[in-house]
């Protein structure tokens, strides 16, 4: 980025700082004030703005945001760093708010390109991150795991030598810890996961992350102890993250606790606990209206019950699942409640409600492709068949069952030899490329030691004909470098004179356009400024003559006069003139406004546009015109504004006010 585009750039800041208001209900006219000087600008500046619009527009209007950002972009590509890889990083956002993942990962791939070209590290760990999850979601582990570690090792490189730097967070680290322990469970590696959560939460602990961020990272180490069927330890992690949870009165994260300790405790054969934990989970999810959480524990407890042998609680907490989830919004979970009604309905031996019931859960399960629970619903609809007597569709249903048990039989048992072969092969892969490692040290090593040898044979014989050849032509080449380092330095010595008097003029150019640009800023501002007065004394004085007019006229027009006389007074009243008037003045007294608010941060709109009037040399008449007051009421401004200035009464208010800058 050039100087000019930076300097644009600052102003363009400058005026985001003054224009947008900390009161949030005037955010849309903000958007629309950028919107407006956005017609009126060209190249980078209109891409900085294009790009703060997207900023803005993401979470409301993520098309609006997109198109901005597509401007942004088109704008800037190749010939403006900064705003393109700010323009792809709101294009990656945009798409995925409108669900166009494809899109979004083709500038996320763009996006690493272009950071990976200019070495910026930080862009570089967050596009590595983006797609990271990419593969990810596309199933492509390994691939998922090298950009991750890849992003963890730029992180190390980076936080060591900016150990401070504010773009960067030091518990920015954990977060990619988990998500190659996320990456390890969706594998089924337990273990490796366990590794990195453990990892990440040592990081958290070291740096004081506090409640909020271990908590968490307890429920997930939690969780996969709880796949790993490592039940002791998976309830030491849940105890843990509840206590964290309850510190910190987050109520989403203490029924996720009680939960998981129910689920935990029930495999562990204690269903007083598992019941009481559960009933906890469901009392919170009931507080802050969770229905997909409610409706998922009353299953749990409906499971427990029916495990425990007591029917009618279990029928109770089934139905009233169903109940909830009437619209049929969680088909997984109803699912769930639909087959485990079945089980009730066959303890009670009433073979045809559970039929029914386990016909309408087998199908929801086959249209979400819940694939791994249809095993225990084929095993239901086989013993209820037989229940009736009807052995032959209880024959087809028990030959479904086996057809699923024998295939996940045999996936798990593949699945378990693919990891022990990939482990076995990453094994003596890495031996291998061990021994292949220490065999080219060796041969480098006597490969180095020839070419040592022949280098000092053949530096040797240099050295001799170097000193035959210095002390044979030593004086005639000494003479003939001193008249050569002599001509060099009086070419550069004109070189240098010749630079100088070119950076000189141009500076001088440079001081000169400068000025010309301040000179043309001033005679606009004061245009504006005599524009303001010449308008509100006129304005008045048609407000004094409708008055004279209004006396003298009939009683039918008068309510004209008062209706053009109202109408005066607002535009008298409006900040339009102001507005324009506040974007020429804060080009040229760019600090202004915020040196003064450092002198009393409390002063009104009124009083810094009488302090901007007073920077300008305007006396009490043009004062009281622009500002639309009586003459004698500057005197009372000006006094009290000495008093909010920390200023005595005999000091020249008019002094102080042209030193700030």
């Amino acid at each position: 980025m050039n100087h000019n585009s930076r300097i644009s750039k600052f102003v363009f800041l400058l005026f985001l700082i003054f224009s947008l208001s900390p009161i949030n209900v005037l955010h849309a006219t903000n958007i629309d004030s950028l919107q407006k000087v956005l017609k009126g600008q060209i190249g980078i500046d209109k891409a900085n703005t294009l790009n703060y619009l997207s900023e803005c527009l993401l979470a409301k209007n993520p098309k609006l945001s997109l198109e901005y950002a597509r401007q942004a972009y088109n704008i800037t590509e190749g010939i403006d760093y900064e705003n393109e890889i700010t323009a792809i990083s709101n294009l990656v956002e945009s798409f995925l708010r409108v669900d166009k993942y494809d899109s979004s990962d083709m500038f996320v791939e763009k996006g690493l390109i272009l950071s990976r070209g200019k070495q910026d590290t930080l862009r570089m760990m967050h596009f590595l991150t983006d797609i990271g999850w990419t593969y990810y979601y596309h199933g492509d582990y390994n691939k998922s795991h090298e950009s991750f570690n890849e992003a963890m090792v730029l992180f190390n490189s980076f936080i060591e030598k900016h150990p401070k730097h504010p773009g960067i967070h030091v518990l920015n680290y954990a977060k990619l810890l988990n998500n190659k322990a996320t990456i390890f469970t969706r594998q089924g590696y337990y273990d490796s996961a366990i590794v990195y959560f453990k990892e990440s939460l040592e990081y958290r602990q070291k740096h004081n992350a506090g409640a909020k961020y271990l908590a968490p990272t307890y429920i997930n180490i939690g969780s996969v102890c709880y796949k790993n069927e490592n039940y002791d330890l998976a309830l030491k992690y849940f105890k843990d993250a509840l206590i964290l949870s309850i510190e910190i009165k987050d109520s989403v994260k203490i029924a996720s606790c009680y939960n998981n300790l129910g689920l935990v405790y029930k495999e562990l054969n204690d269903t007083i606990c598992a019941l009481g934990n559960y009933k906890n989970s469901l009392k919170i999810k009931t507080e802050i209206k969770d229905i997909r959480g409610q409706i998922l524990v009353l299953n749990s407890i409906g499971t427990l019950y029916l495990s425990l042998n007591e029917l009618n609680k279990a029928k109770q907490n089934l139905t009233k699942a169903i109940e909830l989830n009437r619209n049929g919004k969680y088909q997984s979970a109803l699912a769930i409640s639909l087959h485990n009604l079945a089980n009730y309905y066959l303890k009670i031996k009433q073979p045809s409600k559970a039929i029914n019931n386990a016909l309408k859960g087998l199908e929801i399960m086959k249209q979400i492709g819940k694939r791994g629970a249809l095993e225990g619903v084929y095993k239901l609809l086989s013993e209820a068949y037989e229940m009736q007597d009807n052995y032959h569709t209880s024959l087809q249903y028990y030959k479904l069952f086996k057809s699923i048990h024998d295939s996940i039989f045999n996936a798990n048992s593949r699945e378990n030899y693919n990891k022990l072969q990939l482990q076995l092969e990453t094994t003596q892969k890495e031996k291998k490329i061990e021994l292949l490692k220490k065999e080219q040290e060796k041969q480098k090593l006597k490969h180095q030691i020839l070419k040592n040898k022949q280098t000092a044979i053949l530096i040797i014989a240099l050295i001799i004909i170097v000193l035959a050849v210095v002390i044979t032509f030593g004086l005639y080449n000494r003479r003939q470098k001193d008249r050569q380092i002599h001509k060099q330095k009086e070419l550069v010595h004109k070189k240098e004179k010749k630079l100088a008097e070119v950076e000189l003029e141009r500076i001088k150019l440079k001081e000169e356009e400068l000025q010309q640009s301040i000179l043309y800023k001033s005679k606009q501002l004061s245009t504006h400024a005599l524009h303001m007065v010449q308008k509100n004394t006129m304005l008045l004085e048609i407000q004094d003559e409708l008055k004279n007019l209004a006396k003298k006229s009939d009683t039918d027009d008068k309510s004209q006069y008062k209706r053009i006389y109202q109408q005066i007074k607002l535009s008298l009243r409006a900040d339009n003139d102001w507005d324009v008037f506040k974007l020429y003045f804060e080009d040229i007294n760019k600090n202004f406004y915020t040196n003064l608010k450092k002198v009393n941060p409390n002063l009104t709109t009124y009083e810094l546009r009488l302090c901007a009037l007073i920077k300008m040399n305007m006396n009490s008449m043009e004062m009281a015109s622009v500002l639309n007051i009586a003459h004698n009421s500057i005197k009372s401004a000006r006094y009290r504004l000495k008093k909010k200035l920390k200023l005595d009464i005999d000091a020249n208010l008019e002094e102080f006010i042209r030193k700030i800058d």
